[in-house]
């Protein structure tokens, strides 16, 4: 039962930041579809955008992982403390 409090009240602190995180992931994966989805419309049209994708995805990469690090240097200092 403690266990439970605990992790509650560590999911009350931390609500931010995870809310911070799922729409960051969300907006990622719209950005990503919409690419997939120009590069689609551009092939069709006769462009080259095949790395439109790749390239968002590149960006995208560095991007969660950095909001990796940053959730857990905001945990280690949770533990921390």
């Amino acid at each position: 039962m403690i266990y439970l409090k605990l992790s509650i009240r560590n999911a009350k602190r931390s609500f931010t930041n995870y809310l911070l995180y799922v729409v960051t992931m969300t907006i990622l994966l719209a950005v990503i579809e919409v690419s997939n989805c120009i590069a689609i419309i551009g092939e069709l049209a006769g462009f080259q955008v095949i790395s439109l994708p790749l390239l968002i995805a590149a960006i995208q990469i560095v991007l969660v992982g950095y909001i990796d690090l940053f959730l857990l240097k905001q945990r280690a200092k949770e533990f921390a403390s």
